[in-house]
C-alpha cells in the first residue's frame, strides 16, 4: 500500500481563500457532527459499504471532495477495492485522509488543487 497526494498547481492561489480559511477552521466542529452521527453518515457508509461488497470485480472508487476519508476507509473495508483515488481542497483533511487511510489494503492517491479558476 503506497499514498501518494499530489498537489496540483503548486504556488497558486485559492480564488476565495477566506472561505476556504474559515472552512478549515470549522472541521473541528464538523467533525464532532460525523463522530455523533448528527448527519447519518453511519448509515449512508453502512449502504454504500453493502453495495461495495456486492461486487464480484475489483473497482477503482473515486471520492470527491473526500475530506479526511474516514467514513470511506470503513465503507471499502472487506470490499475488492483496488483503488482509491481522494480528491479535496482542504490541504490539512488530505493529511488526516493519508493517516485514516494508512495500512489500507488497495492503492490510495490523494489530490488537492491549490489554484481555482472558473
Amino acid at each position: 500500500m503506497s499514498i501518494h497526494i499530489q498537489y496540483l498547481e503548486p504556488g497558486g492561489t485559492v480564488e476565495d481563500a477566506a472561505a476556504l480559511e474559515q472552512f478549515q477552521k470549522q472541521w473541528a466542529t464538523y467533525q464532532k457532527m460525523v463522530d455523533h452521527d448528527s448527519l447519518s453518515h453511519k448509515k449512508v457508509g453502512a449502504i454504500l459499504h453493502e453495495a461495495l461488497a456486492a461486487k464480484a470485480r475489483p473497482f477503482d472508487f473515486l471520492d470527491i471532495a473526500c475530506g479526511d476519508a474516514g467514513q470511506m476507509k470503513r465503507a471499502l473495508e472487506g470490499t475488492r477495492a483496488r483503488q482509491y483515488r481522494g480528491i479535496d481542497l482542504s490541504e490539512p483533511a488530505l493529511e488526516l485522509a493519508a493517516k485514516n487511510l494508512a495500512g489500507a489494503p488497495f492503492s490510495v492517491e490523494l489530490e488537492t488543487a491549490t489554484s481555482l479558476k472558473h
